[in-house]
């Protein structure tokens, strides 16, 4: 069973992602680019809850384990053509006091 992933800021622009799967702990350094920074903070969103939002929406489709080591969410926004509207409902939901999904 995998474990809930926590976030943690390492700086200005990177966040490390713990988790545990199947035993093994899994750790992912999240980029968060400035393309993205700048659609977060336009739509009033915490630059880490986009990052939790991220992580989310990414390990409701695959294992913890299978994501790299390294993300930029950039890339990933480019990727998925749900990405942003998933997420932006799930930061708009939350900042109304719904928690998003898991």
């Amino acid at each position: 069973m995998d474990s809930m992933p926590r976030v943690e800021r390492m700086d200005d622009q990177r966040y490390l992602v713990s988790a545990v799967s199947d035993d093994d702990d899994v750790q992912i350094v999240v980029e968060i680019t400035p393309e993205v920074r700048k659609w977060g903070h336009r739509r009033g969103y915490a630059e880490q809850s986009v990052v939790e939002a991220a992580i989310n929406y990414l390990v409701a489709r695959q294992r913890v384990d299978e994501l790299p080591t390294k993300l930029f969410l950039e890339d990933v926004d480019a990727a998925h053509d749900d990405f942003r509207s998933t997420i932006v409902a799930w930061l708009d939901e939350k900042k109304d006091g719904v928690p998003a999904p898991q």
